[in-house]
């Protein structure tokens, strides 16, 4: 291999690399917010497409003309501690996220650009179609706090874009109204679930992936389980997987370690320790055993699956907290 050719396929590794690192942090990139992160996952789309699939199982959509990518992360386990929230507000609370769904809903019936009075006329609208699930009152200014808040973090996800008027305004006094731009390919692909919210009778059913029942389907999905989880969280330790789980890696260390250490497809044999963002080492806990560690990275994008985003998150008591990671 000639000096220049090294050069070229260590610039590449690098890139893609790069790419990887900011999309498992920002499962949603946009390309006004993120321009070079964006041009990189866009020139090596096909490249880590087929990682993502192979390995975690994860899908991810490039739409150029949109402006975005999408990597729909499945998460291994449900995970509570990541809430979401519009931008310089508290986390989201089930009635927020109630709202939220709706107010995707409302989208759906909506052309490419749309106002605040109409979403708040056809959520409100919908609610009252909605057994178990309490009516928008667009009197009240907590209600209209919250609606604002929704519309606020599809704002932040890209999907409206506002073009004039104030929705602060009509969230103090139901006066004011606003004119969004609707990203319509972006709206199509913000809610990332193996079952479809159509299809889906509960929450926790969004999140059912069907294996085969055969010896290589269990294989496979102990393999994505562990996967996924050394890709999302920073420690992974033995005690925390379930049996088939950690009967694989028992079995694959030498896969793991190879998969996560090296560049993922350096040309050389040499492990590169530190281009991705899982290799530290950990320090071991005396009463546990991490299987692997990577540095904490930025919070992830609330958009996990919709599975804590659900209009049922509402209707029934619980004690977990809806989450989006």
């Amino acid at each position: 291999m000639s000096e220049l050719q090294s050069v070229l396929d260590s610039e590449r590794t690098a890139q893609r690399t790069a790419a990887l690192r900011h999309l498992l942090a920002h499962p949603l990139v946009l390309a006004v917010d993120a321009p070079e992160a964006f041009a990189s996952i866009v020139r090596h789309r096909e490249w880590l497409s087929t990682w993502l699939a192979e390995h975690p199982g994860w899908k991810l959509s490039v739409e150029s003309a949109a402006g975005f990518a999408r990597l729909h992360k499945i998460p291994a386990v449900p995970d509570a501690t990541r809430p979401a929230h519009a931008p310089g507000r508290p986390a989201f609370d089930r009635r927020r996220y109630a709202l939220f769904c709706l107010t995707l809903a409302a989208l759906d019936d909506v052309p490419s650009q749309t106002t605040l009075a109409t979403l708040a006329r056809l959520v409100e609208e919908l609610s009252a179609e909605e057994d178990g699930v309490a009516g928008f009152d667009p009197t009240s200014s907590a209600e209209r706090r919250a609606f604002v808040d929704a519309l606020r973090l599809l704002a932040a996800f890209g999907v409206l874009r506002l073009r004039d008027g104030d929705e602060e305004r009509y969230a103090q006094s139901r006066e004011g109204d606003a004119l969004f731009d609707v990203n319509e390919r972006l709206l199509s692909q913000l809610i990332s679930a193996p079952v479809p919210p159509a299809f889906a009778c509960e929450p926790d059913r969004l999140l059912e992936e069907p294996w085969p029942d055969t010896e290589e389907g269990q294989r496979q999905r102990a393999r994505q389980h562990v996967l996924r989880r050394l890709l999302d969280e920073p420690v992974l330790y033995y005690e925390d997987l379930e049996p088939r789980a950690f009967e694989w890696i028992d079995h694959s260390r030498g896969f793991v370690y190879r998969l996560l250490q090296r560049t993922p497809d350096s040309p050389s044999s040499a492990a590169r320790r530190a281009s991705l963002p899982w290799t530290r080492a950990a320090r071991r806990p005396t009463h546990c055993s991490p299987v692997a560690a990577r540095p904490s990275s930025t919070p992830r994008s609330s958009l996990r699956s919709s599975s804590d985003v659900c209009m049922d998150a509402e209707r029934a008591p619980s004690s977990r907290t809806p989450s989006c990671a």
